[in-house]
């Protein structure tokens, strides 16, 4: 979604609108999800959103599975 328009995104940022308590739990969070983060001039951390964005797909395909009428998971 914000890859197209944000090729890079401050883990700021992401802490602040997830609700995250530190930006360290937010970096645990992005590495588990194989986030490439990486720390611009000035000490900023970024990610890359364009590489981020199939991780986060899988987890929300994950978390968001149908099952149809049949009980099948779709």
């Amino acid at each position: 979604m914000f890859g197209r328009f944000r090729p890079e995104v401050d883990v700021r940022f992401i802490t602040d609108e997830l609700g995250f308590e530190s930006d360290a739990e937010c970096v645990e969070f992005l590495e588990k999800r194989n986030a490439e983060i990486f720390e611009q001039s000035g000490g900023k951390l970024k990610i890359k959103t364009k590489e981020a964005l199939e991780a986060f797909e899988m987890d929300k395909r994950r978390l968001f599975r149908v099952v149809d009428i049949k009980g099948q998971l779709g």
